[in-house]
């Protein structure tokens, strides 16, 4: 079982409030699983597919930034990528991804973060059960300085506790919801690139997200 007490988190009737621990893609733990690459359609669509070789990662972050890399055809970077283990260093190299689009970035780091995730709690006992018992919870980065993936107000504030009063975007929040709709309709041993265009709709079906969902195929 999850001890929460060892991390920056607590848990409320509506929300898992976090920053750092488990739920962070920073998170050390290792996780094994497939890249994404992106297929162009001609008329217009695209589409997120799994790179075939399973690949192994120290935390969410490098899955993250080495999927950043592979998603944009930047095969270059994503060795030096996989060689590094300290999660800020591993955000760095992210950014310096050659062939980087904005729109492509949006319409699919929130699903790319979910894939990632997905491996990490279905690959860990405590993690999956930890999911599992907090069903229809919404995840929340209480992180006081990301905008993006949190939404830059801490964990511990109690006016957290309002959605009006957030900051930010809640990206990684959003992508968690993904992956605890993911484990409630399929379990832990499911593709989850076979479902996490489904997972992604239901989610923003009761909620707007920040990003538009690209076809998932």
């Amino acid at each position: 079982m999850l001890d929460i007490s060892k991390y920056s988190m607590r848990v409320t009737d509506e929300f898992v409030l976090f920053w750092g621990g488990p739920c962070s893609n920073w998170f050390k733990i290792p996780i094994e699983g497939y890249l994404p690459v992106v297929v162009n359609f001609d008329d217009g669509r695209r589409a997120l597919r799994k790179h075939p070789e399973r690949m192994r990662f120290v935390h969410n972050e490098q899955f993250m930034m080495a999927g950043k890399s592979t998603i944009f055809g930047d095969f270059d970077t994503l060795p030096t990528i996989l060689k590094e283990p300290d999660p800020q260093k591993v955000k760095d190299l992210g950014q310096k991804v050659q062939g980087f689009d904005q729109e492509v970035w949006n319409s699919s780091n929130v699903m790319l973060v979910a894939i990632g995730a997905y491996y990490k709690f279905t690959q860990y006992d405590d993690l999956y059960e930890f999911m599992l018992d907090h069903q229809g919870l919404r995840y929340v980065e209480g992180s006081p300085k990301d905008g993006i993936w949190g939404v830059k107000m801490r964990w511990d504030d109690p006016k957290i506790e309002n959605p009006e009063n957030w900051r930010g975007q809640n990206r990684l929040g959003d992508a968690l919801d993904v992956v605890s709709l993911m484990i409630r309709e399929y379990g832990r041993d499911v593709d989850p690139y076979q479902v996490v265009g489904h997972a992604y709709r239901a989610v923003r079906e009761e909620r707007e997200l920040v990003s538009p969902s690209p076809c998932m195929r």
